[in-house]
């Protein structure tokens, strides 16, 4: 290999390099995202879960899972899954007095370095009760 091509072949395998390290464990189906609509009184709570799959060849913990107000809560099926394995955030809203839409997001942190916490969203269009 001439000399001059050298180094562009090292920066593309060093970029080749960066882009899987930097590349997200877990995938989330929908990408992250779930929009429903009910109907105001027909239910109190709506829960849903946000099903993932961990990309890697390792096992990913999440350390923490966490909701933007009191009206929603939110676990893990699985805190540790498994390389290759399926797990799911499942996440509880209370809707109760509710109408409009409403959005709630779930923030989720795990112990791989260097990956941002991943924010899930949560859309509930609660119409209301015609007659």
């Amino acid at each position: 290999m001439p000399l001059r091509t050298r180094p562009i072949a090292l920066f593309i395998l060093a970029l080749c390099f960066l882009v899987k390290l930097n590349a997200s464990v877990l995938t989330w189906d929908g990408k992250g995202r779930i929009s429903m609509e009910i109907i105001e009184g027909r239910q109190k709570k709506v829960k849903v879960g946000f099903p993932f799959k961990n990309g890697s060849d390792h096992p990913v913990t999440i350390t923490s899972v966490k909701t933007d107000c009191e009206c929603v809560t939110a676990g893990v099926s699985e805190k540790t899954c498994p390389a290759g394995r399926k797990a799911q955030v499942i996440v509880l809203f209370d809707v109760a007095g509710l109408t409009g839409l409403q959005e709630k997001y779930v923030t989720v942190m795990t112990d791989e370095p260097n990956q941002p916490p991943t924010r899930l969203l949560l859309r509930v269009n609660i119409k209301k009760q015609t007659q």
